[in-house]
């Protein structure tokens, strides 16, 4: 096909493509120019062709006199199809530049040997694996705001929306409901997740990466101001902030005794977990007016509560009370034995301030415990050291119940064999084999990376409950046969069978929010309710099914 008027071809392509290519804009615009612009030329499918047949004026090269002389036209603004026999459109021209943004410059380097057909291809597996171009902007997104290099913060308004995002990103927020969660996005300049954020109640419970890990280190700084910007909007971030670097802190958690207060952000009086940014000026006044003095507060409350207990001079050998040092910002368990040794004086200060100077007798008691103390044996209530930035917990107390939630941790080493709950939700964790091999208790695990229950050396006992929802579990392999007690709870995970779950579970049995395939596998025995979400790939999901397999003595729930 000849065309009498290719400079402007060229010339709409350059416009297309200096209007939308992020990078090595003149590799992209040497490929259009040379190689597109040549099949545009040469290929036979004249339907997708932007040309109209050519009008002669007399004047003009004789060559336009010709038949099958055509002009190009214009690449039209519909959305279509990518190459589908509709005509060419800006969005396919674009298509082709976002492939060319995904490449490294080393593959980018090399596309000036590719021919248009092997680009299209490619192109078109590129956008198979990008769910999000099939998104309308407007109906199933809104941009949130645009940032640099053509990235951009969106909401997602639809329920495709949010299966798209999980299936992108390889979390659950497609079994979440658009009118109670707010899913947020960061996407790249090819319309590519990167990171997820849930808010709910107007508060962020959720920054996610791909497979419910933290986002990737090259993103945290444009996170961290995403959620500095959220913090304007009085939307707190009460959950994953350790993710971004951010530090929590809980203005109220401390001693009964203790006035209330106040937020420091916001001057009100809250409850619950908070996160800040350590580096801003909010972030300081944190550390200063709450996390500082509660360190010393509470660390005081355990030296006094040491006095009572009976010493072996240099550690104690039971601890009565229980043990809550939580949002305290400690990076291990020698930390909180150091802080206690060089902060002596403000320590006393502090209890005193609690209790006077009446009572000498005991205060000299406490005098002596502080001058002595180096650390604790066991704690015989519970430990509670969530919120920090532990990991590891080496040089642990033997306790009986730990609490570590929202902390660094990628394994469990340092337990001891007593131990009778572990409840570690929100860390790093991906498998069970620092485990204590005889634990047999409540193992609460949320929002972990868990990938695998099945340990390499034995295989789980028999528990009192397992929760480990919100982790990235295909199968159950490697469960305990029995759950005695709270139920087993393994929702909004990767799921696409029941193979190897517990065969007995007393309290609720929840993998709703999974990809199941197959649920030949499950339990006999049910003495709660028994939690599923139906799935378009298995047809068994109903309660004749499940009830004929299984004796349920609560309700079969479908979503």
């Amino acid at each position: 096909m000849d065309i009498t008027n290719t400079d402007k071809l060229r010339f709409d392509i350059s416009e297309i493509v200096s209007a939308r290519s992020d990078q090595n804009i003149e590799i992209v615009q040497h490929w259009f120019d040379r190689n597109f612009v040549k099949w545009f030329l040469s290929t036979d499918r004249d339907e997708i062709k932007n040309v109209i047949p050519h009008a002669y004026i007399e004047g003009e090269p004789e060559w336009m006199n010709k038949p099958n002389i055509y002009d190009f036209t214009y690449f039209q603004k519909e959305n279509n199809s990518f190459l589908k026999g509709e005509k060419l459109n800006i969005n396919d021209i674009t298509n082709i530049i976002k492939y060319f943004d995904s490449l490294s410059k080393k593959e980018l380097s090399k596309i000036y040997k590719q021919p248009a057909e092997v680009i299209f291809e490619k192109t078109k597996i590129f956008l198979d694996l990008i769910p999000n171009h099939q998104l309308k902007k407007d109906l199933d997104y809104n941009v949130f705001f645009h940032i640099k290099n053509n990235w951009k913060w969106v909401e997602l308004l639809t329920h495709k929306a949010y299966e798209h995002e999980g299936k992108e990103m390889g979390h659950c927020s497609g079994s979440y409901d658009p009118t109670e969660q707010r899913i947020i996005s960061l996407w790249d300049s090819s319309d590519k997740s990167h990171v997820t954020i849930e808010i709910w109640q107007n508060e962020v419970c959720q920054i996610k990466g791909k497979e419910n890990k933290a986002p990737e280190s090259k993103y945290v700084p444009v996170v961290s101001d995403f959620a500095e910007f959220l913090l304007t909007k009085e939307i707190p971030i009460v959950r994953d902030g350790q993710n971004i670097g951010w530090l929590s802190y809980n203005p109220n958690k401390v001693l009964k005794e203790i006035e209330q207060i106040p937020d420091p952000i916001t001057g009100k009086i809250i409850y619950g977990r908070r996160y800040i940014n350590p580096k801003t000026s909010n972030g300081k006044k944190v550390l200063d007016t709450i996390i500082k003095p509660h360190r010393i507060i509470r660390l005081g409350a355990i030296i006094e509560d040491c006095s009572e207990q009976v010493d072996t001079g240099m550690t104690f050998a039971n601890f009565h009370s229980s043990f809550d040092l939580s949002d305290l910002h400690f990076s291990s368990i020698d930390e909180i034995y150091q802080t206690i040794s060089s902060q002596k004086k403000a320590i006393l200060e502090s209890i005193i301030k609690r209790i006077g100077k009446k009572d000498t007798k005991k205060l000299n008691k406490i005098i002596r415990v502080l001058n002595k103390f180096k650390s604790l044996d066991t704690v015989e209530g519970f430990i509670d050291i969530s919120g920090n930035l532990l990991k590891n917990l080496t040089n642990l107390p033997a306790c009986n119940h730990l609490i570590v939630n929202n902390n660094l941790l990628n394994n469990l080493t340092g337990i001891s064999e007593e131990i009778m709950t572990i409840w570690a939700d929100n860390n790093r964790l991906e498998n069970l084999d620092s485990l204590p091999n005889s634990f047999s208790g409540r193992l609460l695990l949320t929002d972990n990376n868990i990938q695998t229950l099945q340990r390499s050396s034995n295989r789980l006992n028999n528990l009192v409950g397992l929760h480990v929802s919100h982790n990235r579990l295909r199968d159950l392999v490697g469960s305990p046969e029995i759950i005695s007690g709270t139920g087993f709870r393994c929702n909004n995970n990767l799921l696409k069978t029941l193979e190897g779950g517990p065969t007995v579970v007393h309290g609720d049995y929840d993998v709703s929010g999974n990809p199941l395939t197959d649920i030949s596998s499950m339990p006999r025995k049910v003495t709660g309710n028994f939690i599923i979400t139906k799935t378009s790939l298995c047809d068994e999901i109903n309660h004749k099914y499940i009830a004929g397999k299984c004796i349920v003595k609560g309700k079969i729930l479908i979503f």
